[in-house]
């Protein structure tokens, strides 16, 4: 007569846990990236047409305003300076020779190699808003660079 083996308690829950555990670790779904939300450019929602009020409303009071006379009235321009964010990038200005002596030939030779350094750019962008009267009647943008190195 055969007997079915019996199993140990012991190994039955272990069996039967190591299961639990990978089914649970089958139904975890990964954790979402949180969500950046990017802030929209105000000058880019404006608008030939827009009323002075309107333009002030979304862009805030300018840095500068500048008024220029002309045959069909006066040209005021407001002057916005918005900070970009800095890009910093390893770059290779320049080079010098190193000298090294050949272990086989015991000759003094130099090698070229490129001295590295983190080149930061900053970047200033400049809005310039014409206004004709009271009604936008162009919007101009430049960008400032301005560069360093460190050490």
């Amino acid at each position: 007569m055969n007997f079915p083996r019996m199993r140990p308690p012991l190994l039955n829950l272990l069996t039967g846990l190591s299961v639990v555990f990978a089914l649970a670790g089958c139904a975890t779904r990964p954790a979402a990236a949180p969500e950046t939300t990017v802030a929209p450019d105000p000058a880019r929602q404006l608008r030939l047409g827009m009323k002075a009020a309107e333009i002030e409303v979304l862009m805030g009071k300018p840095a500068e305003i500048r008024k220029f006379p002309s045959e069909s009235g006066d040209v005021v321009v407001w002057i916005y300076h918005r900070e970009l964010p800095a890009r910093v990038e390893t770059v290779a200005p320049t080079v010098s020779e190193v000298p090294w002596v050949d272990p086989i030939t015991g000759e003094l030779k130099a090698e070229i190699v490129p001295q590295t350094s983190e080149q930061r750019t900053e970047r200033i962008e400049e809005i310039s808003v014409y206004l004709a009267g009271d009604v936008l009647a162009e919007v101009r943008r430049t960008v400032r660079h301005h560069r360093s190195f460190s050490p």
